[in-house]
Formats: C-alpha cells, sequence, structure tokens
C-alpha cells in the first residue's frame, strides 16, 4: 500500500513537532535566562500543533500554532529584557480557534481556517520582525539574530502568499492544511536551532562586560580602560589629533571605610563615578584603575578643552556629597592630567605623568571628608 503525499507531510510534522518540543524545551530547564520559559511553552504547543493535525483537528491546531507564535514573541521580548504582552498571545489563538472553528462549519472546507491562521500569523511575524530590529546591551547583532530575521521574513512572506491566494483563488498543494502545518513545524525547527545561539552569544556578551567592566561603578576596569587607551592612542596617531588623559584620586578612602565600613565606602565611589560620568561626551571613557582612583581618557580635544574639562572635574570634586544611611558624606578629590603626545606617546608614560602632577584636593586632616547627620 502506497503512502500518499498528505500522509507522508502529516508524520514528518509530527516527528519535527515532537523534536522541537523536545529541544525547547531541554533548553528552557537547562538555562536560567529571561524568555526560556515561554519559549519552553512554546515549544510543546509546536508537538501539540503536529498532533493535532494528524488527528484532523485543523481549528484546534492552527490555534494552538498562534498561540505558539505569539509565545516566540513573549520569549524574544524577555530576552530583550522587556516587559512581555500576553494580551496578543492569548487574543489573537482564541480568534483564530473561533472563527476557524466557526467559519469551517459554516462553508465545510478548510479554507477559511487558513485564513484565520493568516490573518493571525501574519501580524505576529511583523511584530516579531520589529523586535529583532531593537539593540541590546548584552548581545550583539551578530549571525544568530540575523539568520532568525531572514526565517521570520521567509515565514511572514509564505503566510502573506497563503492569505493572497487563499482570498483570491486557490493555492497547490504547498497551501493545504498539512502543508501549512509542516511549514510551521519548519520554523519551531530553525527556532529550536537559533535559539541555544542566541543565548549563548548573550552570555558571551555578558561575560565579556564583566571581565572589562567594574561591577561597583559600571566603570571600565583596570584592563579594559587600557584596551580603550590602546585603541584610542592608535586613532589619534593615525589622525595626529591630540589626546587628554585625567587622572582622579578620592581623598582619605581608607578613613572613610574605616569609619562608615566598606558598603559606605562603595556607596561614596558610585556617587563620583556617577558625579564624573555627568561631565563626559559619549566618545569620552570612564575606568576605574585602582580602589579610589578613577581615569578619563578624552579624545577629539585640544589643550584648552582639556583644561576646562580638568577645571570642570575639580569644581564638580569639591561639591560632592553621598548620602549614606542618613548621613552626608562630603568628598574631596586630587585631579590632574596627562596629555598625548606631549606628554608621552602610550598609557605607562601618560599614566605616570598624571600620577607626579596629582595633589590632593585640600590640606590638613579633615580634608577627605566632612559628616553631616541627618
Amino acid at each position: 500500500m502506497l503512502i500518499s503525499l498528505s500522509d507522508l507531510l502529516v508524520f514528518a510534522s509530527l516527528l519535527l513537532g515532537v523534536l522541537v518540543a523536545g529541544q525547547l524545551v531541554l533548553l528552557g530547564n537547562s538555562q536560567h535566562e529571561s524568555g526560556l520559559g515561554p519559549l519552553a511553552l512554546a515549544g510543546a504547543l509546536t508537538g501539540l500543533t503536529a498532533l493535532l493535525a494528524a488527528l484532523g483537528m485543523a481549528p484546534l491546531a492552527v490555534a494552538a500554532w498562534v498561540f505558539a507564535e505569539s509565545l516566540f514573541n513573549v520569549a524574544l521580548r524577555r530576552h530583550l529584557l522587556k516587559t512581555p504582552h500576553w494580551a496578543p498571545a492569548v487574543g489573537c489563538a482564541l480568534l483564530a480557534f473561533l472563527l476557524g472553528a466557526a467559519w469551517q462549519k459554516v462553508f465545510g472546507n478548510e479554507i477559511p481556517v487558513m485564513l484565520a491562521a493568516a490573518l493571525a500569523i501574519v501580524p505576529l511575524a511583523v511584530l516579531r520582525l520589529q523586535l529583532l530590529r531593537q539593540p541590546f546591551a548584552e548581545e550583539r547583532a551578530g549571525g544568530p539574530r540575523l539568520v532568525m530575521a531572514t526565517v521570520c521574513s521567509l515565514h511572514a512572506a509564505y503566510w502573506l502568499a497563503i492569505l493572497f491566494f487563499w482570498a483570491f483563488g486557490q493555492p497547490g498543494w504547498w497551501g493545504g492544511a498539512e502543508a501549512l502545518v509542516l511549514e510551521c513545524v519548519l520554523f519551531g525547527l530553525f527556532q529550536s536551532l537559533l535559539w541555544p545561539q542566541l543565548v549563548a552569544q548573550k552570555l558571551r556578551g555578558r561575560l565579556a562586560r564583566l571581565a572589562r567592566y567594574d561591577v561597583l561603578t559600571w566603570a571600565l576596569n583596570r584592563r579594559g580602560f587600557e584596551e580603550v587607551c590602546l585603541r584610542e592612542l592608535r586613532r589619534a596617531r593615525k589622525h595626529e589629533r591630540s589626546l587628554g588623559l585625567l587622572l582622579v584620586d578620592i581623598d582619605r578612602m581608607h578613613a572613610i571605610n574605616s569609619r562608615y565600613g566598606h558598603a559606605g565606602g562603595d556607596h561614596v565611589l558610585r556617587t563620583c563615578a556617577a558625579a564624573l560620568r555627568s561631565h563626559l561626551r559619549p566618545e569620552d571613557s570612564l575606568g576605574r584603575i585602582g580602589g579610589d582612583s578613577f581615569c578619563i581618557l578624552a579624545p577629539h580635544r585640544n589643550e584648552a578643552e582639556l583644561q576646562t574639562l580638568l577645571a570642570e572635574l575639580r569644581e564638580a570634586l569639591t561639591t560632592i556629597v553621598s548620602d549614606y544611611d542618613d548621613i552626608a558624606i562630603r568628598v574631596s578629590a586630587g585631579v590632574s592630567m596627562a596629555m598625548y603626545p606631549n606628554d608621552g606617546v602610550d598609557f605607562p608614560v601618560l599614566y605616570g605623568q598624571a600620577q607626579s602632577r596629582l595633589r590632593p584636593a585640600t590640606d590638613g586632616p579633615a580634608s577627605g571628608f566632612m559628616v553631616a547627620r541627618g
């Protein structure tokens, strides 16, 4: 007995649906990242879609798939650390099921079911493409996201073609219920292959960020700052531009830590980092290169602009007050500057010159901090 093409497509859809469900459920249970819970549920619904199609329950299969499509969007929003929208997930699935079931009962064919599915899926696919265009701090727009955007574009184009042909005519076998379910399951298969790459890329970006940034102040750490300095010095040498290196040293941090504990000292450091960052341009770089020392790299500034920035920072640091546990801690700091190429051509020399010019902000035993209890 020969197996028909329809039976072969249903069997392939069921097999691929089981594989997709298993892959996404395992991914959701093995990692504790945002978005993987809805993604695992979407994978389970993909397998359910194939099973319902194999049993001939077209309206239920369409509703399950539309729900899975919506959950893919919810998972992507959570992956991007955005608030998920559950209303489309429930509303589109319920609308597709009700329209498909009612129209199929009235007309007795599969055309209304396919139209209902297309009308529900096309807006969800467009929304997913918009989400894939949004930037994310812990992930670069690399290969996995570009491939997923390409797959989503092809997926949306397929459903647009289905919508057009079922509305104005009748497509071939590729527009039937079995072929549509196979396409949905294939799309789910691509999701199951690409999502582990997205999660891995996110984790790699997070590790790279932690390796280059100070987690207390979110300024660059010593390693990250030296990497930025090396890159900017190469650019300055290539384009024959000036570059300034400013050193900021917080006075008497040891006394602050001794009196208020390390939590109080950490609060002072965060306050100082925020104050310094408020005076910088987007192209400037702030780094914490020691326990109480910050460095600022200011490219594309001439000597007059660097002297102005130095004066602004010196004035700002004399007025910093860190409010910690109902206590106002007034902080002072010394500021100095070295300039490329006048004072050196590499980071160690520039840093040494800035250190040699560093002086405390004021003299006297009380210059490091003043306390006002609230």
